[in-house]
């Protein structure tokens, strides 16, 4: 279950949005490189479909609740 947790974490690092200015990063986007390290098919569509956001990449999911899931975001 190691690689479901970092799965989620790489997720969840490829949707937050940082503002803080003295991050130094803030006018980068590092989403493509946190969804490339999901390993998880099916999430990892997600994760592309959420930060580039493209329904249509949801249709590649899968799991159906992951796809419902992708759908309903848009």
């Amino acid at each position: 279950e190691d690689i479901a947790d970092q799965d989620d974490r790489h997720l969840c690092l490829a949707t937050i949005k940082d503002t803080d200015p003295d991050y130094g990063y803030s006018s980068k986007n590092h989403s493509s490189y946190y969804c490339s390290l999901i390993k998880s098919r099916d999430k990892q569509n997600y994760c592309y479909a959420i930060t580039n956001k493209t329904s249509s990449t949801c249709g590649l999911i899968v799991d159906k609740k992951l796809e419902d899931k992708c759908k309903a975001s848009f």
